[in-house]
């Protein structure tokens, strides 16, 4: 009995060693200035207005009568709600038997057993317009009837991926979250095809039109994103909008673009392009999986899990580490940089074992360097379409007459980008990000 209580008090004092070394650990990592960074990124962000096309969006490749479209998603929300309860003991449950992995847990699948089967896939892989819009004309043209085949096949997609893109908002009512569904963004393609199509079959005003109502969308609803996702997609969509554009008014130099382009037209505004705003979100998705984590161990009182939460896992703390990356590019410094052309470094702190406040909360560690952004390439990325949607909207200004080309490179240029590199034929400057290696500048051709 004596060596038995022996190694209960051994065992017991390791345990108070662990939790006041952790608790050390933790205090060192969760400082004033981190504190600081939680609470901006936590506050609200700025309230949306009109109406959201979310559900129009999500909902468009299942059967769903488009009158039921409101019933069906808060339906769906509820659903989701109550998965990611589920959810929660499958990312607890690897969190206790494997600390190095990333607990993201389940997959969620939307509509299961709904009663909406899906419709049947548009064959969008390699036909007609990418998002980038890059030789979308050239594809319709080249192979019309296949086109044609593809839109029959979409239906009504084209026009609900078209309402959606007019609406409001595009913001997603679930609880945010990794496993909240995504709507099918590739399905805004359809838009920018039926618009190509337009304009090989002979209808070029109502195919400039059609692109030019995508591009100012497009333009509108990057600007207003509430997720990272969403603005990417937007952002790369106006590039494709400008691109077909450029296409249709080379395809027909004696066509003008029509009144209704206005709005697509207007110049780049730069605050469009910062991310401050998605990245608040993203920083709110992740710290919000650290904290269901946390409180569901905090809910039990068995010593295993009592144990776990003190010695490795700290919402708190997993919030401290990341907030700085994400904070950063928030304040006025950083900002002032951005809209000069330039991408500095985020001040984060390097997330790792390597990092000895790591070991304070081994697990949260781990989390949040799973689930840590690459915010300068995103950053650059945003930079490069905005510099790409200027050199467009200059192109477009020539082809209209509105810009002598003389003038084109001063009047397209981009903080950080220089001057355009220029010739009597075309534009031309080098990406910060390209997305192929192989390519890294984007030239327009007038």
């Amino acid at each position: 009995m004596k060596w038995v209580t022996r190694i209960l008090q051994a065992l017991a004092l390791l345990v108070v060693l662990a939790m006041v070394l952790t608790a050390t650990l933790r205090w060192f990592a969760l400082d004033d200035e981190a504190r600081d960074d939680v609470a901006m990124l936590m506050a609200p962000g700025p309230e949306a207005s009109g109406d959201n096309g979310f559900a129009v969006l999500l909902l468009s490749n299942h059967e769903v009568p488009e009158a039921r479209f409101d019933e069906v998603m808060a339906g769906e929300v509820a659903r989701f709600e109550a998965f990611e309860r589920v959810n929660r003991e499958a990312m607890l449950a690897m969190a206790r038997t494997s600390p190095q992995s990333s607990p993201m847990g389940l997959a969620y699948r939307l509509l299961e057993d709904g009663g909406f089967p899906a419709r049947e896939p548009v064959p969008l892989n390699n036909a007609g317009c990418s998002l980038r819009g890059v030789g979308c004309l050239d594809k319709v043209r080249d192979d019309p009837e296949a086109i044609r085949a593809l839109l029959a096949t979409a239906g009504d997609r084209t026009g609900l991926a078209t309402r959606a893109l007019a609406s409001g908002h595009i913001r997603s009512p679930y609880p945010r979250g990794f496993q909240a569904p995504l709507p099918p963004y590739q399905n805004l393609r359809l838009p920018l095809i039926a618009a190509a199509l337009d304009g090989v079959e002979g209808r070029v005003p109502a195919a400039m039109s059609r692109a030019c109502g995508v591009l100012a969308d497009a333009r509108r609803h990057a600007a207003r994103a509430d997720d990272l996702v969403q603005k990417a997609v937007m952002m790369l969509l106006g590039n494709g909008a400008a691109e077909l554009l450029l296409d249709l008014r080379r395809a027909s130099p004696d066509t003008p673009l029509p009144p209704s382009c206005a709005e697509a037209l207007v110049p780049v505004q730069d605050g469009h392009y910062l991310l401050c705003e998605v990245l608040r979100d993203e920083f709110r998705m992740a710290s919000r999986m650290a904290r269901q984590i946390d409180e569901a161990l905090a809910a039990r009182r068995n010593p295993r899990d009592l144990f776990l939460r003190f010695t490795a896992i700290d919402a708190g703390v997993h919030d401290a580490w990341i907030a700085p990356r994400y904070a950063d590019t928030c304040r006025d410094a950083y900002r002032a940089k951005l809209l000069a052309g330039e991408v500095p470094p985020t001040q984060g702190t390097t997330i790792g074992l390597s990092n000895p406040t790591c070991w304070g909360a081994v697990i949260s560690c781990t989390l949040a360097r799973a689930t840590q952004l690459n915010v300068e390439r995103y950053q650059a990325q945003a930079l490069d379409s905005a510099a790409t949607l200027r050199l467009q909207l200059a192109a477009l200004a020539v082809l209209d007459g509105r810009l002598p080309r003389a003038q084109a490179a001063a009047a397209s240029s981009s903080p950080g980008y220089g001057l355009p590199q220029a010739t009597d034929e075309e534009l031309a400057i080098t990406l910060k990000a390209p997305v192929r290696k192989d390519q890294p500048r984007y030239t327009v051709r007038f």
